[in-house]
C-alpha cells in the first residue's frame, strides 16, 4: 500500500464504493452515480483499455469537457500501470498535435464535440491506436458505453508503485509553450489527504475544468472523503446558482473573473436561494482586495478560502483560511486579505534571492514550494526540469515576500515584472490599484519598449458594461495607491482579454501584441 489503504490513486474509488456503497457519489445533469456504481464503471473501463492492449508506463489522452465519465476514465487508467493525459479542449489542432506527439499518447478518449478536431489524428500523431468516444457513435471510433456494457466490472489486476506516474498535466501556457508535468500515484494521494484536512464533508459543485489541475486537486480532496461531487459541463452563472439551489451545494470553487461575471450578468442574484452554500474556495490567478471584498459582500454568509498553488505542485501550497477573511477594521487583517495564506500542512514555503539564499521577512524574492504532490520532472524536457526543481523544491516563477507570522504576499511572475528607469514595478500593485475603480471590471499591466526607460508601464483595461472612465482619469486614480513612477504611462481600453480555460489572462499573447509601444494596435 502507498498510504493507509490505497494501493494507487484509482482506489479512492474502491474505498468509497466499499465503506460508502450506497451513498451518492457523483451527480452530472441527469445522471447520479452512487459510489458503488462509480466504481462498477471505473472497473469496467480499466479491464476494458487493458483488453484492448494499453501497457504499463503507456499514456492515453482525454479530451472532453466536464463529466461523470471524464472522471471515470480518469479513476479507470489510475487503476491501471498507464497514464492519463488531460488535454486541453481549446487546443487549436496543431497544437493538440503538438501535446500527443511529445507524450506519445497511444490513444485518445474524446467526446463526439470533439470529433472533427480528432478524425485525422492517425497521420499526425502515428502513436494513436485507440480511439474512443465517450458520448455517441463515432465513425472508426470505439463507443465508450457500449465497451462499459461487456467489460467485467471486477478491480483490475495491478501493481502499481507509490513513485509510478498516474499523469502528465499539460501547464496551461501562460507564458508560452505548455509542459507535461509528470505526477505520481503517491504525490496525488498526499495531495487529497493535505486538502481534505481542512474540507469536512460537504456536497461540492465543481464548475472549473477538470482538466486543469486546480478542477482535479479540488475535486480528489472530496473524493477522499466520499463527498458527493455535482459536476457542471462548464461554469455559467445562472445555471451555477440553480445547482446550488437545486442540489443544496455547500462548497463551490470559483476563480476570481467568476464574480466579476455573476455580478455583471446576474443583477438579480438575490432570488436564487443559495443558503446552503458554506464556502467559496478561490484561486488560480490573482484577486484584488477590491473584488474579494465585493464577493464577501455578495454571499454574506458564506466563509471564503483562497488556495495559491501551481500545475507543479500538485497544485498544492498556501491557503487563507476563513478565519483570516473577517472585515472587521483591524489594520492587519485588512492586509492579510490582499496575502495568499500561509503553507498548508506538510508543506513549506521559502523566499529566495537570485543566488537561492533565503531572504528574510519583508524582502522580496522568488517563491519556492515544497510539499508532497511536487512534481518528479517535465516530460522530455530535463533542463527545464532542472531550473525548475531543485532538491525537491519547486521554484515558481513567482516573486512574493513573507511577514512575520509566515502569510505570503504574491508580487507578480518574475518574468512579469516590469524595470522602468532602474525600478522594479511589480503589475499586480498597479492592476490592483486600477480594479479599485468603480468602472473597471478587469485589468492587466504589462511593460513594453520604451526608448527613454527601458520599459514602460501600459494598463489594458475593460469596463463594465454601461460605464466610462476616460484614461487620465484612470491614470489619476492610481496614484491613490502607487507612487507616480508606477503608475501606467499609457492605457488602451479592450472589450475583452485572452484568457485559459481557467481565466487566467494570458500576458504573453498582450505583450506579443503590444510589442511595439510606439504604435497602438488597430
Amino acid at each position: 500500500m502507498i498510504f493507509g489503504d490505497l494501493g494507487c490513486l484509482g482506489d479512492l474509488i474502491t474505498r468509497n464504493a466499499r465503506n460508502f456503497p450506497d451513498a451518492p457519489g457523483l451527480i452530472f445533469e441527469e445522471t447520479r452515480l452512487t459510489w458503488k456504481q462509480v466504481n462498477d464503471r471505473v472497473n469496467r473501463f480499466a479491464n476494458t483499455v487493458l483488453g484492448l492492449g494499453l501497457k504499463p508506463a503507456e499514456n492515453l489522452a482525454l479530451l472532453g469537457r466536464n463529466s461523470h465519465r471524464y472522471l471515470e476514465v480518469f479513476f479507470g487508467l489510475a487503476k491501471t500501470e498507464a497514464r492519463s493525459v488531460k488535454l486541453n479542449y481549446r487546443y487549436a489542432p496543431k497544437e493538440l498535435v503538438g501535446v500527443l506527439k511529445d507524450c506519445q499518447a497511444q490513444g485518445i478518449v474524446f467526446e463526439r464535440e470533439f470529433a472533427d478536431m480528432v478524425r485525422g489524428l492517425s497521420t499526425e500523431a502515428p502513436s494513436l491506436k485507440y480511439f474512443i468516444c465517450l458520448d455517441g457513435p463515432v465513425e472508426g471510433a470505439l463507443n465508450y458505453e457500449d465497451m462499459l456494457a461487456s467489460a467485467d466490472p471486477r478491480e483490475p489486476a495491478r501493481d502499481i508503485q507509490g513513485d509510478d506516474l498516474v499523469m502528465i498535466q499539460y501547464t496551461s501556457g501562460t507564458t508560452g509553450l505548455p509542459k507535461g508535468v509528470m505526477m505520481t500515484h503517491r504525490g496525488q494521494i498526499l495531495l487529497a489527504n493535505h486538502g481534505a484536512l481542512t474540507v469536512g464533508p460537504a456536497r461540492i459543485l465543481m464548475p472549473l475544468p477538470l482538466f486543469t489541475a486546480a478542477g482535479t486537486g479540488r475535486t480528489l480532496c472530496h473524493i477522499y472523503l466520499a463527498n458527493t461531487v455535482v459536476l457542471m459541463r462548464e461554469f455559467a452563472p445562472r445555471p451555477l446558482l440553480e445547482i446550488i439551489e437545486r442540489e443544496k451545494v455547500t462548497v463551490t470553487g470559483f476563480v476570481p473573473s467568476m464574480f466579476n461575471i455573476l455580478k455583471a450578468t446576474v443583477p438579480d442574484l438575490d432570488r436564487y436561494d443559495t443558503s446552503s452554500l458554506k464556502r467559496i474556495i478561490y484561486g488560480a490567478a490573482p484577486m484584488s482586495v477590491h473584488l474579494l471584498k465585493t464577493a464577501m459582500e455578495t454571499f454574506p454568509g458564506c466563509e471564503f478560502e483562497q488556495g495559491y498553488g501551481l500545475t507543479e505542485t500538485g497544485p498544492y501550497g498556501t491557503k487563507l483560511m476563513p478565519e483570516d477573511h473577517l472585515l472587521d477594521g483591524s489594520e492587519k487583517r485588512a492586509q492579510r486579505l490582499g496575502s495568499a495564506g500561509r503553507m498548508g500542512i506538510n508543506g513549506l514555503v521559502k523566499i529566495v534571492d537570485t543566488d537561492d539564499q533565503e531572504l528574510p521577512p519583508g524582502e522580496i524574492g522568488e517563491i519556492a514550494l515544497y510539499c508532497d504532490s511536487n512534481m518528479v520532472g517535465y516530460w522530455n524536457k530535463p533542463e527545464e526540469t532542472a531550473a525548475t526543481l531543485r532538491q525537491g523544491w519547486v521554484y515558481t516563477g513567482d516573486m512574493g515576500d513573507l511577514d512575520e507570522d509566515g502569510y505570503l504576499f504574491i508580487r507578480d511572475r518574475k518574468k512579469d515584472m516590469i524595470i522602468s528607469g532602474g525600478f522594479n514595478i511589480y503589475p499586480k500593485e498597479v492592476e490592483d490599484a486600477l480594479a479599485s475603480h468603480p468602472a473597471v471590471l478587469e485589468t492587466a499591466v504589462i511593460g513594453v519598449p520604451d526608448d527613454t526607460w527601458g520599459e514602460s508601464v501600459l494598463g489594458l483595461v475593460v469596463l463594465k458594461d454601461g460605464w466610462r472612465a476616460s484614461e487620465q482619469e484612470l491614470m489619476e486614480h492610481c496614484l491613490k495607491d502607487v507612487a507616480r513612477y508606477k503608475r501606467p504611462r499609457r492605457i488602451e481600453f479592450l472589450d475583452s482579454f485572452p484568457k485559459t480555460p481557467l481565466q487566467k489572462i494570458q500576458k504573453n499573447i498582450l505583450r506579443e501584441r503590444y510589442r511595439n509601444a510606439a504604435q497602438r494596435p488597430e
